[in-house]
């Protein structure tokens, strides 16, 4: 019962977007927060092989702490 209080409690649906019609190469990959409609906690971006280019943290919808850059 816990657990689903946590979970309807903290709802989120996953978001990934793709560079291919066929969802092989991730472009975007984040979580939405249902009752606020803000991205949260990580959001990550990936380049056209599929190599994580930038990471950071939301926090309210909003960039928090440092940006993780891969080049």
């Amino acid at each position: 019962m816990i657990v689903l209080l946590c979970k309807f409690g903290i709802a989120q649906k996953h978001v990934g977007t793709w560079y291919d019609w066929n969802n092989i190469h991730p472009h975007e990959d984040y979580y939405v927060n249902h009752r606020w409609a803000k991205k949260w906690p990580i959001y990550k971006e990936y380049d056209q092989g599929g190599v994580v280019i930038k990471e950071y943290n939301f926090l309210n919808g909003a960039e928090n702490g440092l940006c993780v850059l891969t080049i």
